[in-house]
């Protein structure tokens, strides 16, 4: 669940919960409801607090009411950055994961990214004809990636965070199209029709809550 709010936004998602929560699954019961908060709080604002008001002035009733009931484990504030290496390879060295590149956690990504490094390194090194040879060819394709991620990432967060619309103005067509203009010209794994070729500008909208 994504929740619009002037400055930013909030994502919301369930995940397994501890021994404590039962037994640790995913199943009804035994999961925790995790959330981050995307925006700029005033200099000097704690967490919690600021969390708690900007939920109770923006937030769907239901969902202000979660964050106020709720018990927290753990909150935790850190800047939002991205890097790219200007070439991620050079023999007899590579760089893959986040340390070739680091992008804007709008692009949900990190994974994804990493287990796609190791896929082309395995393919170019299977396919040779040398180790050096292979590794300018990973640099070729995975700088280039790498780099289309970061931009991705720094236009996703100005659209989110930055430049965000007058969300609460908007009904979910005109989200819809908006975000589809976010996204305009590029591809992403998660906004990809089931059975769908991996192009640019495919894939449904996301569903944001206004």
């Amino acid at each position: 669940m994504t929740l619009g709010f002037p400055g930013g936004h909030g994502i919301f998602y369930l995940i397994p919960g501890g021994p404590q929560d039962g037994d640790g699954s995913t199943g009804a019961g035994n999961r925790l409801l995790a959330y981050a908060i995307y925006g700029r709080p005033p200099e000097g604002a704690e967490p919690g607090p600021y969390v708690q008001e900007l939920a109770r002035e923006h937030f769907p009733a239901a969902w202000a009411d979660i964050l106020a009931r709720g018990g927290r484990r753990a909150t935790a504030c850190h800047p939002v950055a991205d890097v790219q290496a200007p070439r991620v390879a050079r023999p007899p060295l590579l760089l893959a994961g986040d340390a070739a590149g680091v992008t804007r956690p709008h692009t949900a990504t990190g994974a994804v990214k990493a287990l796609q490094d190791a896929l082309c390194l395995e393919r170019v090194l299977r396919e040779g004809p040398d180790p050096a040879t292979a590794l300018e060819r990973f640099a070729d394709e995975r700088t280039a990636a790498g780099a289309q991620l970061v931009e991705l990432g720094r236009r996703m967060g100005r659209a989110l965070v930055e430049e965000v619309p007058d969300w609460p103005a908007m009904g979910q067509d005109e989200v819809d199209a908006w975000f589809r203009g976010v996204l305009a010209g590029t591809w992403h794994y998660l906004y990809e029709e089931p059975g769908e070729a991996a192009e640019p500008d495919a894939g449904p909208e996301p569903t944001v809550a206004r």
